[in-house]
């Protein structure tokens, strides 16, 4: 009797482990997830941003993604929050950077997967969470994070997995993800446009002819 009793509670707690592990579904349309319980992940790829890596390695290959989490249509509670968020779009990369808008405070770390906050193996993930309850928007609001991957030799940008963890404002869980999630492009930011070479001709030509009339009135006088 005793046994039984025993084996019905460790039962109990597995079949707890499990429902709390088991991701939320989500929908995907374009570059956007919508979860069950109404969150919206949305990814942008901004193209090209200043090299992580500037002055040792030969090209410019530092890419720049955006991460909006929209609570807007969340049906949890008021006070639950975005504890953890981690995104891969590469496993080959030398460098990495992380910065958000969100509140609370956040920190990031390189190669790391997401289990109860950001922990275990990384596979390539950069994954970010807070360790403060200040990190709950309110009813409604939105998470912005953006996230850097200098690419490494020969490396390239594939297939983007979003991994991300709510909690409650007791800190148990109350939804995790993994999707992937197509990124689409977006305006780059921070690099400037290259000129095209028609109009670096015709900056030439220009410079040439007020040279030239410049030089043609210092003659008459």
């Amino acid at each position: 009797m005793g046994r039984a009793i025993v084996g019905a509670l460790v039962g109990v707690v597995f079949l707890g482990l499990a429902t709390q592990a088991q991701a939320t579904t989500c929908t995907v349309s374009s570059n956007t997830c919508t979860t069950t319980d109404g969150l919206t992940f949305t990814l942008t790829n901004l193209g090209l941003a200043p090299d992580l890596n500037f002055g040792t390695d030969a090209t410019n290959d530092t890419y720049k993604f955006q991460l909006d989490v929209n609570f807007n249509n969340y049906s949890g509670a008021d006070t639950d929050y975005l504890d953890a968020v981690a995104l891969k779009v590469t496993s080959n990369y030398d460098a990495t950077s992380f910065s958000t808008n969100a509140p609370g405070t956040w920190g990031s770390h390189d190669n790391t997967g997401l289990n109860s906050g950001c922990g275990g193996g990384g596979n390539g993930f950069l994954c970010a969470d807070t360790s403060t309850q200040t990190a709950v928007l309110g009813p409604t609001g939105t998470y912005t994070f953006f996230f850097l991957f200098d690419l490494g030799a020969g490396g390239s940008i594939t297939t983007s997995e979003v991994k991300a963890e709510w909690l409650h404002l007791d800190k148990t869980q109350a939804g995790q993800l993994s999707q992937v999630i197509p990124s689409t492009p977006g305006t780059p930011r921070d690099v400037p446009p290259v000129p095209e070479p028609t109009s670096m001709l015709l900056l030439g030509t220009g410079l040439l002819g007020a040279a030239s009339a410049g030089a043609r009135r210092l003659r008459r006088r």
